[in-house]
C-alpha cells in the first residue's frame, strides 16, 4: 500500500471515530431537560466523558500501526503511551451548558439555544478526538529516530489556510497548526518526498478550496496570483474608507514591501509610476535597505500635481497601503491593469 493510501485509511479511521463519538454524545445532549439544563447534563455528562475518552483512546492506539506502515525501521521503536495521550474532558463538555444558558439569557428560545450549543458540542468532540490522534502521531515520530518529519495532507474540500500549509515538509518537532474541525493529517516520512507536495493553485482551480471570494478566485485562477500571498493578505485586512487594504507582507524584506518601496522611490523622484510594473528584478531587497533611513527620516520632497502646481510633502517608509487582491480585481479597469497591480503589490510572484 502506498503512503497516500495509508494516510487515507488512517484519516478514514479517525474520522469514523470522531463521528461515532459525536453521535453518542449528541444523543445524550438531546435528553437534556430544558427546564434544568445544568442538573440534567451533570447527570448525563459521565457517560459523555466516557464516550469521548473511549474515542480518544482508540484514536491514540491507531498511531503506532499507522507509523509502522508509512515509516521504515519503525516496528522496533517504543510504543506510544496511550494513557498519556488521553485526559478526561469534563470541563470541555460542560462549555455548551454555559453557552446554551447564555443564549437563553439573551432572549433565545430554549430549543434554539440547545441546538446551537449542541453544534458547539459536536465541534469540541471532533476537535478533541482528532487532536488526540495528531498528538499520538507526533509522539510516535519523536520516538522514531528515522522519522525526519511529515507532510500535511488535506482531505478536500479544505479551507484556504490549510491549503497553503499543505504539501510542505515539516520537521518532526514542528507544531501542527489547525483550527476547529480541521481534518488535515500528518503523513510522516523518513526524508523529504517530492511526490507528496501539494499544488494549491490546482486545488483552488478545481474548486476544492473554500473560503475564497469570487475576486480572490479570479486573482489566483485567471490572473496567476500566488495563493499564499492572496490568502495571507486576508488575515490582516483593514479599511481605508471604502478601500480594503492589508498589513501583511509590507515590510521592506517582503516581496510586496520591496516592490512598493521601489514604486514610492520612483514616485518621489518625479517618475510617472501609473503604468510601471515592478518586480524583484526591478528592485531587489538589499537595495531597498539603503533607502530605509531616508524614508523613515521624513525627508521633504517636491512633486508637480496634475494641475502643474508644485507640491511639497514629507514621505514615510511604506506609508502607502497595500490593497488586497480582492480590492485590486474589483477596482481594476482591465485585465492588464489587474495583472500589473497584482504584480506591483506582490501577489503575482
Amino acid at each position: 500500500m502506498s503512503v497516500e493510501a495509508d494516510a487515507l485509511a488512517y484519516y478514514t479511521d479517525t474520522s469514523l471515530l470522531s463521528k461515532q463519538a459525536i453521535a453518542a454524545i449528541l444523543a445524550l445532549w438531546r435528553r437534556l431537560d430544558a427546564g434544568d439544563i445544568s442538573g440534567s447534563w451533570a447527570a448525563l455528562m459521565p457517560d459523555a466523558v466516557a464516550a469521548l475518552v473511549a474515542a480518544e483512546t482508540v484514536a491514540a492506539e491507531l498511531a503506532d500501526p499507522y507509523l509502522s506502515a508509512v515509516l521504515d525501521n519503525s516496528a522496533t521503536q517504543a510504543a506510544i503511551d496511550v494513557g498519556g495521550m488521553v485526559e478526561p474532558s469534563g470541563s470541555l463538555l460542560y462549555l455548551p451548558v454555559i453557552e446554551a444558558k447564555t443564549l437563553i439569557g439573551q432572549g433565545f428560545d430554549a430549543g434554539a439555544a440547545l441546538r446551537s450549543a449542541g453544534q458547539r458540542l459536536a465541534m469540541y468532540t471532533q476537535t478533541s478526538v482528532v487532536d488526540t490522534a495528531r498528538s499520538a502521531v507526533a509522539a510516535g515520530m519523536a520516538a522514531r529516530p528515522h522519522a525526519a518529519g511529515y507532510y500535511r495532507a488535506l482531505r478536500p474540500p479544505s479551507c484556504a489556510r490549510c491549503a497553503i500549509l499543505a504539501g510542505r515538509f515539516y520537521r518532526w518537532n514542528k507544531g501542527f497548526k489547525r483550527h476547529p474541525r480541521c481534518d488535515c493529517v500528518h503523513v510522516p516520512v523518513n526524508e523529504p518526498d517530492d511526490s507528496l507536495e501539494f499544488d494549491a493553485h490546482a486545488a483552488i482551480a478545481a474548486g476544492q478550496v473554500t473560503g475564497l471570494s469570487k475576486a480572490d478566485l479570479q486573482a489566483i485562477v485567471e490572473h496567476g496570483a500566488n495563493p499564499a500571498q492572496v490568502i495571507n493578505a486576508k488575515q490582516a485586512m483593514y479599511d481605508v474608507g471604502q478601500f480594503q487594504a492589508t498589513h501583511a507582507s509590507t515590510s521592506r524584506r517582503s516581496i510586496a514591501g520591496a516592490r512598493m518601496l521601489a514604486r514610492s522611490i520612483d514616485r518621489a523622484a518625479g517618475i510617472d509610476v501609473k503604468t510601471q510594473t515592478y518586480t524583484n528584478m526591478t528592485f531587489d531587497r538589499l537595495t531597498a535597505a539603503k533607502y530605509t533611513d531616508m524614508f523613515r527620516a521624513g525627508k521633504t520632497f517636491t512633486r508637480t500635481t496634475r494641475g502643474g502646481r508644485p507640491q511639497r510633502y514629507a514621505y514615510r517608509f511604506l506609508r502607502t497601503p497595500r490593497p488586497t487582491a480582492q480590492q485590486i480585481v474589483a477596482s481594476a479597469s482591465s485585465r492588464s491593469e489587474a495583472v500589473r497591480l497584482l504584480t506591483n503589490y506582490g501577489y503575482i510572484i
